[in-house]
């Protein structure tokens, strides 16, 4: 059974040392029924990851003492940058919960000509919220970093890994293939850029394109952007990160 996850900035974690959560981590806790005495992991969301001892439990905070480091190994290997238009509420949670936990790196929400409009500064922070609920919940130690953008151009100032998807349902491949690019050497890290479910404006796709991104397509049908997003991220994990290794060993 894993434990209980909470995080805590990385000044903080050292052996030995104890350090009090509040506020939401506070209300996680209770809702969790912890006791003192009850293990919980402890993160920084940069990769540090710690076993910790419930202390205390006082009416608005808490005590937590750092006995160890975990040696987690819930990071893929593989460098994974999703860009996303967002959709309505319900699926953009879905969305950016199952990108986290398919390993995700960092998050891009970007505008788009067919895209729904909306109040990127309220929902960033709601969404920074989601995606680290959805890191302590699967066991990572880092938080994916969650940025926006403004339109299909910003996405290409943006450090990005080796590769660059782009998803369109008529997408065809230069050598004819039309789904991901299996023969492509393993890279470091990939781009995959899942568009609004109006599509993208044509010179939007020949901005991406221009960009260095390979158009791809996801079988014979339209799929929905949270569809197109654990769809597309299982298969580069499965093609270029842990998810084969994993099933690989599962299976012997």
């Amino acid at each position: 059974m894993s434990l209980p996850t909470f995080f805590a900035p990385s000044a903080t974690l050292r052996s030995g040392a104890s350090i009090v959560i509040d506020g939401e981590e506070y209300h996680h806790l209770r809702v969790r029924r912890l006791r003192v005495g009850d293990n919980v992991r402890v993160i920084d969301g940069k990769g540090t990851e710690l076993l910790g001892v419930l202390q205390r439990v006082g009416p608005r905070e808490a005590e937590i003492r750092i006995v160890q480091a975990l040696s987690g190994q819930s990071e893929s290997p593989l460098d994974i940058t999703l860009a996303v238009a967002p959709v309505r509420e319900e699926r953009m949670t879905y969305a950016l919960e199952k990108a986290t936990e398919l390993g995700a790196s960092r998050i891009v929400v970007f505008g788009s000509k067919r895209g729904r409009a909306y109040d990127q500064q309220r929902r960033l922070e709601r969404w920074k919220r989601i995606v680290l609920e959805a890191t302590k919940q699967c066991q990572r130690s880092r938080v994916p970093t969650l940025v926006s953008v403004p339109s299909v151009e910003a996405l290409l100032p943006l450090e990005r890994p080796s590769l660059g998807l782009v998803l369109h349902p008529s997408a065809t491949m230069p050598d004819g293939e039309k789904g991901l690019p299996w023969s492509v050497p393993k890279p470091a890290g990939v781009t995959v850029v899942i568009g609004p479910e109006g599509g993208f404006a044509p010179d939007e796709l020949r901005v991406l394109e221009t960009g260095g991104f390979l158009p791809v397509r996801l079988g014979p049908r339209v799929l929905r952007t949270e569809t197109a997003v654990v769809a597309a991220l299982t298969l580069v994990q499965f093609l270029w990160g842990d998810l084969r290794q994993t099933a690989t060993a599962e299976v012997v």
